[in-house]
């Protein structure tokens, strides 16, 4: 028995999405930043994104219909669950030769990698896993053997003052030398339709632990050793803000 078919990857400029976005949802497509539609008055977006459809129609992501155009089936999903998400995830990773930062969208029962190409132009492609299981393969983060070591806190200005001065910790040994840092973001929908985010930091050196790093706002840094990055990844998408319901 054949299994669903999986969506092709959708390649396009920020304005062809904010087009698609605003002709489904009356709204500008989320991660696309400044676009023609938007910069647009309100009386001319929407012929301003009738017009930007024009390339999207040639490359048979769009199709003519008798109401004006409507998106291509085989791409839908990809959209639908991009513009009517219940959690999204923002993955940046930094090492000494990249820099990644990728959009995780679950919706309608469909998870979408959203990435930005070196041209500029934004890819949407599916995903084969659950969205935690999606994350931590974007994250792609050190494997450390069980360390026993404890947490630590310290002031910013203690933090700082160690690593210039000594004397060191495993953790201020993990800021000095940093090799790996990644932010993971979960955006969940409160029940008015905004969106709130809480972040959570990543960090390793060359050798020793890997560390979850929280920064207070009374200047108070937290660091603790993280030994099995799943569980850690699927307790901080639990403890996430509350995902919003679909609108669909």
């Amino acid at each position: 028995m054949n299994g669903p078919v999986t969506p092709p990857a959708l390649l396009a400029t920020a304005d062809e999405l904010d087009a698609l976005a605003y002709g489904l949802a009356g709204a500008g497509f989320p991660g696309a930043g400044p676009t023609l539609v938007a910069a647009a008055p309100p009386e001319h977006r929407a012929a301003v994104a009738r017009r930007l459809t024009g390339a999207l129609r040639m490359r048979g992501i769009v199709q003519s219909c008798a109401g004006g155009w409507q998106v291509a089936p085989a791409y839908r999903r990809l959209l639908d669950a991009v513009l009517d998400p219940d959690l999204v995830v923002g993955v940046r990773v930094r090492t000494p030769g990249a820099s990644t930062m990728t959009l995780v969208s679950r919706g309608r029962g469909t998870v979408v990698l959203h990435e930005a190409t070196t041209d500029g132009d934004h890819r949407l492609r599916h995903s084969p896993t659950d969205l935690p299981t999606a994350v931590r393969h974007l994250l792609a983060a050190p494997t450390r053997p069980p360390c026993g070591t404890g947490a630590e806190r310290l002031t910013r200005t203690g933090l700082r003052r160690r690593i210039d001065q000594g004397p060191a910790t495993p953790f201020t040994h993990a800021v000095a030398g940093c090799r790996y840092a990644a932010r993971v973001t979960p955006f969940g929908g409160a029940g008015d339709g905004t969106y709130h985010a809480a972040s959570a930091v990543l960090l390793a050196a060359e050798t020793g632990p890997l560390w979850t790093v929280e920064v207070h706002d009374d200047d108070l840094v937290i660091a603790e050793p993280v030994d099995d990055i799943t569980a850690w990844l699927r307790q901080l998408l639990l403890e996430s803000v509350p995902a919003r319901s679909n609108r669909g």
